[in-house]
């Protein structure tokens, strides 16, 4: 579960010197253009376009003023800290990119700036492209024809067997080489890719009561118990978290 204490987009404005200080929180900062430079724990680490740098609780953090950067940074905590390196070079997409872009529109139109809620939830949303986009460099060409299968076949029920017969190779080898390559089992991915779909039907005003079928998933009840472990939301209060604030005019 990530919670959200602080956000900041900052558009080639000066980014002013922050002293050297131990840290007690997460930090994700993105730097989408220009150079940044941290000191982390005594040691320099540069940031160019496209890098992220990644801080833990526990560690010594310092960085330098520099100015002319675009770069968005989110603070926050969590009790499954997302296992990612310190510095990652040139991972940002364009789907991070959107998703940054989704953050920063959603932080300037709450009307509430100390609820984070559907930030949280992008956050949560950009640390899994994060770890698709650092996997996707290492996978074996029969992974990613699975990881094709899976996507092109995610609105219908997928088993083992269903996904060893599209790749012409065994279950067991197929299995194997899925979790050695993915960090996971192919039906637990099959089950997330099927969960991720069904947040965009959520988003795109689909009713409830619908999407579990369009996803695959026969009960219902079982889709939400799903849904729910893993999102840490219901459908219905994802739903809501994801539902843009109502424009407020404060012109006068």
């Amino acid at each position: 579960m990530i919670k959200l204490f602080y956000f900041k987009h900052n558009k080639y404005n000066r980014a002013e010197y922050i002293r050297k200080t131990l840290i007690q929180f997460y930090e994700l900062t993105f730097l989408i253009r220009g150079q940044m430079e941290y000191i982390v724990n005594g040691k320099d680490v540069v940031l160019h376009s496209g890098d992220i740098i990644y801080l833990k609780p526990g560690c010594y953090r310092e960085r330098r003023a520099f100015s002319e950067s675009d770069y968005v940074s989110f603070n926050f905590y969590t009790d499954a800290p997302p296992e990612l390196p310190l510095h990652m070079s040139k991972i940002i997409s364009n789907e991070i990119k959107l998703l940054l872009s989704a953050s920063g529109e959603i932080y300037a139109n709450m009307t509430d700036l100390n609820d984070f809620g559907c930030l949280d939830l992008l956050l949560q949303c950009i640390i899994m492209q994060i770890k698709q986009n650092m996997t996707v460099k290492k996978l074996s060409p029969l992974t990613i024809k699975i990881k094709d299968y899976i996507q092109a076949h995610v609105e219908e029920k997928i088993t083992l067997e269903s996904v060893s017969k599209a790749v012409f190779f065994s279950p067991v080898y197929c299995s194997s080489l899925f979790k050695k390559e993915m960090g996971k089992g192919i039906i637990e991915y099959v089950i997330d890719e099927k969960i991720r779909k069904a947040k965009n039907y959520i988003i795109e005003g689909v009713r409830l009561k619908d999407i579990a079928e369009l996803v695959g998933f026969t009960d219902y009840n079982y889709f939400c118990r799903i849904f729910k472990k893993r999102v840490n939301y219901t459908p219905a209060q994802y739903r809501k978290a994801t539902t843009p604030p109502p424009h407020v005019n404060t012109k006068v």
